[in-house]
């Protein structure tokens, strides 16, 4: 992904086109498409360059497909870059609680390239066969 304000909707863009040719349903398509946005825009807005996007089939505890969302950044910008006195409080700041909502599970990891932040969107009647 670019580490631009063009990233969220270039990650949209492609996860429509993927989820479109697997037949997702509509409420799993505008789940995965918000949970894809904020961790995009959180990982250009808050971390070091490069972002990565992918996304996979697996299937949660009670073994409903799900559709596994991961956004792999290089880790944290420098605290000075990120706080920007243009940006106001109540225009941020509910990522995370959006993410919990719309996931069935959510979470981050670190790995060697920096961090991986990562939800998963339940898709019921899809595996990723098709």
């Amino acid at each position: 992904m670019p580490h631009s304000s063009e990233a969220p909707g270039l990650a949209r863009w492609q996860v429509r086109s993927a989820l479109d040719k697997a037949e997702a349903d509509s409420e799993c398509l505008d789940n995965a498409l918000l949970v894809v946005s904020e961790l995009v825009t959180n990982a250009v807005r808050h971390a070091l360059p490069p972002v990565t996007l992918r996304l996979s089939w697996v299937r949660n505890r009670r073994q409903v497909p799900a559709i596994r969302i991961e956004v792999t950044d290089a880790g944290p910008e420098p605290r000075s870059r990120t706080e920007d006195a243009r940006s106001r409080p109540e225009e941020s700041g509910r990522g995370k609680e959006l993410i919990a909502a719309l996931s069935v599970r959510q979470g981050s990891q670190a790995v060697a390239e920096g961090m991986v932040w990562w939800a998963e969107v339940e898709a019921p009647g899809g595996d990723g066969t098709r």
